[in-house]
């Protein structure tokens, strides 16, 4: 099941680009008149009111959807964000990671969700404006997903060594060690994921892949794609998750025979998190996951619940990348008494300076005196 889930996180945009190309799925997608779409396609008018009702109603989906998540994904972004930079938790190395995948959920919501309330919304596509507009769209959304993947990797490694071996990663997982291990991870999908810069273009005025390409665009990079941002991840987290579980479980039963063990509560917040992580992680892709297996190709009498269920799923998918925050403050006790913290001093920062009683008292009596004297 997670090489089910890994296999759709990362390829969500060239399993959308291949949905393009099965028959009539391009209508699903790209058509404003999905009666007309349904007409072309089996030659009859009949039933198609019901699909216009399914296709309204996916819009609305998007239009009233899409914009509540980007607002709460980008507040919970911003204040995780800040939560990580707090003195408490900035020399965390784990802090360091959930940083960096703060801003990688804030820039998928932006690339991949804004586009498709924009072109829901204004009838507008932004990648298929310019040729250099779809090979950047493509190439950043791209990055950012495969970054995202990877960063939940390095954060299930250290935390993994932490349980383990908790001396040495002290040692080991520096802030330095997990920056230089973002820099050589962005540079790796960045050269993987160049080839878009080249191999996207406008066709019939729409973002998709240049025809010369076709061979390694369907033969080739799939592959690649699977193994450097499927496979290899999904193997790692798998072995983590499971070795993590596995210590936590023996531990919580040493401490039933020895109550007088204290609880390192560092350790075990970070390792909710990350658990937590991979549960909502798990939830909120595998319906999309289920969906390119079960529905494709699709019957073009069923457009209409074709695209209602996909808008639907597809915006369950980018919650994923909108609740961590929410997700943080529920599972880990450490990540919340910062948050709260940080608001409390924000809340007095934010009062007017006041006086002492004592020192206004002195000042009339100051007053007074002088005034007695003239």
């Amino acid at each position: 099941m997670y090489l089910v889930v890994d296999i759709f996180c990362f390829r969500v945009e060239i399993i959308y680009q291949c949905c393009l190309l099965q028959n009539c799925a391009e209508f699903v997608m790209e058509q404003t008149n999905t009666d007309e779409a349904v007409a072309t396609y089996t030659g009859t008018t009949e039933g198609t009111a019901g699909v216009h009702f399914e296709s309204d109603l996916a819009g609305n989906i998007w239009v009233y959807g899409a914009p509540v998540i980007i607002v709460i994904g980008t507040v919970g972004n911003l204040l995780s964000a800040a939560v990580m930079l707090r003195p408490n938790l900035r020399k965390c190395t784990t802090s360091l990671y959930l940083l960096v995948l703060a801003v990688v959920d804030t820039l998928v919501l932006y690339t991949g969700l804004l586009r498709h309330w924009i072109r829901e919304l204004f009838r507008i596509d932004v990648p298929n404006g310019s040729i250099a507009g779809c090979r950047v769209y493509i190439f950043v959304l791209h990055l950012v997903i495969g970054v995202e993947a990877w960063v939940i990797v390095c954060v299930g490694i250290e935390r993994m060594v932490a349980v383990f071996l908790p001396h040495k990663a002290k040692h080991v997982f520096t802030r330095r060690f997990a920056a230089c291990q973002m820099v050589i991870i962005g540079a790796i999908l960045a050269v993987v994921n160049s080839h878009f810069c080249w191999t996207q273009t406008l066709v019939m005025g729409h973002c998709d892949e240049d025809p010369r390409y076709e061979h390694f665009m369907h033969n080739v990079f799939p592959w690649i794609n699977f193994t450097l941002a499927s496979l290899i991840p999904f193997l790692v987290m798998l072995g983590a998750n499971s070795a993590i579980a596995t210590k936590l479980i023996h531990t919580n039963r040493v401490r039933k025979v020895k109550l007088n063990v204290e609880k390192d509560e560092k350790l075990t917040s970070m390792t909710i998190i990350l658990l937590s992580i991979g549960v909502i992680f798990l939830l909120t892709t595998t319906p999309m996951s289920v969906l390119y297996i079960v529905l494709l190709p699709i019957d073009p009498g069923d457009l209409g619940s074709y695209r209602l269920t996909w808008s639907g799923l597809n915006l369950l998918f980018y919650i994923n990348y909108s609740i961590n925050f929410l997700l943080y403050c529920v599972s880990a006790p450490r990540f919340r008494r910062e948050f709260f913290e940080m608001c409390r001093r924000s809340s007095v920062d934010a009062r007017p300076a006041r006086i002492p009683l004592q020192k206004v008292h002195d000042q009339r009596e100051s007053v007074v005196k002088i005034s007695t004297r003239l």
